[in-house]
């Protein structure tokens, strides 16, 4: 039977396409609270999306709803954002590629001047304003710590800086690492700099730069959706023999990921981000929870229902 409270706990829910997608949806659950969770993905890269099941079986009159703007429209992102500070059933937005850390988002906060490198999520607070937070990169560390420990003293190469990736460059960077490095396409010298890192546009040139003698940590953020060429990395991992504990996380949410086979193939500890999935959401969760004032089920019990649905 059909919970009525969770209408779409047993069915998929539809994407939305831009604000008038949304509402349109809200228009036939019209006693029902909503988080948006606003990406230019692919009609593939939709069909892979797992948050879209499990965050519509938890709490009582809520919709999880995906809502895709593409990356150029601009102007949907900016007209979502001001409706959404002024419309009351939106209790959270998650926002991710490539509209995380876009200055639309200013539009939506109590306070416009919050710097966007750390708006990839707003939640509603008591006052009724929506608030700025970084839950990937915070939930990554905590599973992180709970699996294998810190990265001081490692050797650790981030493969991808964009997104969830800076925000985790400047976490890694605290712990004191024997060397970070930072690989993307992308000039990302200053950034580097100012984390006392070092900045390579390919993953090929990593080896030459690594200290001897510590363990290397090497993590991808580059294709959480699918979408990088793995062929450096790959290469990488095959190739890399050094007498150290060498661990690979593919930060991509499903259980299981090819190129994460592949390292583990080649004596690596390899992970996917499933388990950093479920952390995050469920920091997401908790908070809507208490937006809404309803009781989270446990972490364990949530963590079951990302399972099923990856």
């Amino acid at each position: 039977m059909t919970n009525p409270d969770r209408p779409y706990a047993t069915s998929r829910i539809p994407v939305a396409h831009g604000l008038q997608g949304l509402l349109a949806l809200m228009a036939v659950n019209p006693e029902f609270a909503v988080c948006p969770y606003v990406a230019g993905k692919t009609d593939q890269q939709w069909e892979h999306s797992t948050s879209r099941v499990y965050l519509n079986q938890v709490l009582d009159r809520l919709i999880y709803v995906p809502v895709s703007i593409a990356a150029d429209d601009l102007s949907g992102l900016s007209e979502l954002a001001r409706w959404a500070r002024q419309e009351p059933r939106v209790v959270a937005i998650n926002i991710t590629h490539p509209h995380k850390n876009h200055p639309a988002w200013r539009q939506a906060l109590a306070d416009p001047t919050t710097p966007v490198s750390e708006i990839d999520t707003l939640i509603r607070d008591a006052s009724g304003w929506l608030r700025p937070y970084s839950l990937n990169a915070a939930a990554f560390l905590g599973w992180y710590h709970t699996q294998m420990g810190s990265f001081a003293g490692a050797n650790v190469v981030l493969v991808g800086v964009g997104g969830v990736g800076e925000p985790l460059a400047r976490l890694v960077a605290r712990q004191e690492p024997a060397e970070l490095v930072l690989v993307d396409p992308q000039d990302k010298s200053a950034l580097a700099r100012e984390l006392g890192a070092c900045w390579l546009p390919s993953v090929r040139e990593v080896p030459a730069l690594l200290s001897a003698g510590h363990s290397l940590v090497v993590l991808n953020a580059s294709g959480k959706d699918g979408g990088s060429d793995d062929t450096g990395l790959a290469h990488l991992l095959a190739t890399h023999h050094q007498a150290v504990p060498r661990t690979f996380v593919d930060l991509r949410p499903q259980l299981q990921v090819p190129l994460v086979d592949h390292a583990a193939a080649h004596g690596w500890s390899a992970w996917t981000g499933h388990g950093m999935n479920a952390h995050n959401d469920y920091e997401l969760l908790t908070a809507m929870a208490a937006c809404l004032g309803q009781q989270p089920p446990s972490f364990a019990q949530f963590q079951a229902l990302v399972a099923a649905a990856s």
